[in-house]
């Protein structure tokens, strides 16, 4: 049997308000683009933070705002985390409004026999 290259490519970090589906789809199709050939590259692992105000909230409502965000990147754009194993976590030095974005790019895998 063959050995698959599970090699990472490269990893992608930003902050992004709640609900802007669109700048995420936008910098994974750029970041495919600039570090691959013909989309050879997809994200292999998703680390989604949620932003919380530490004096008024809970880390656990960060938590929920980051799971709450996958899922609807999920809807909108089903293909950017299709293959990708999911973190969610919270954090106090995001905004409420925001949540922050760690993506681990590595070569998509020929499933074919």
């Amino acid at each position: 049997s063959s050995q698959a290259n599970l090699s990472v490519k490269g990893n992608l970090s930003f902050k992004v308000k709640l609900n802007d589906f669109d700048s995420v789809a936008s910098r994974v199709l750029n970041y495919v683009n600039s570090n691959s050939t013909n989309g050879s590259i997809e994200v292999v692992f998703a680390q989604i933070i949620g932003g919380y105000d530490s004096k008024t909230e809970t880390l656990q409502q960060g938590q929920l705002r980051a799971l709450k965000f996958a899922i609807d990147l999920g809807a909108a754009y089903p293909d950017i985390l299709m293959k990708a194993q999911r973190c969610i976590d919270g954090d106090e030095n995001i905004e409420s409004g925001f949540v922050g974005v760690r993506l681990t790019f590595g070569d998509k895998l020929d499933t074919r026999n």
